[in-house]
């Protein structure tokens, strides 16, 4: 369910999923990161993305739980959509 949530891009489908990024089960949280950076992050489609303080503190443990370097691209866009949206 967590991964199918990724693909609802609302607020309200955002903080659902973050409540598991912090779950015990490893798989569950990785899985709720994936979700968590596919819901916030923009698109070349018109989505613009979300982005709030807390947004911003969540997407850091995102960072932190996609660890491999086959999720450095994930990793990169997720600084570069922080970056932008506080100005730097």
């Amino acid at each position: 369910m967590i991964v199918q949530m990724g693909f609802i891009k609302t607020l309200p489908a955002f903080r659902f999923v973050s409540r598991y990024l912090d779950d015990q089960d490893k798989t569950v949280a990785f899985c709720s990161a994936l979700a968590l950076a596919n819901i916030a992050l923009p698109t070349d489609k018109g989505y613009e993305g979300l982005y709030d303080q807390s947004i911003r503190q969540t997407l850091e443990k995102v960072i932190i739980l996609l660890t491999g370097d086959e999720y450095t691209e994930t990793r990169d866009n997720i600084r570069n959509y922080i970056d932008k949206k506080q100005g730097r």
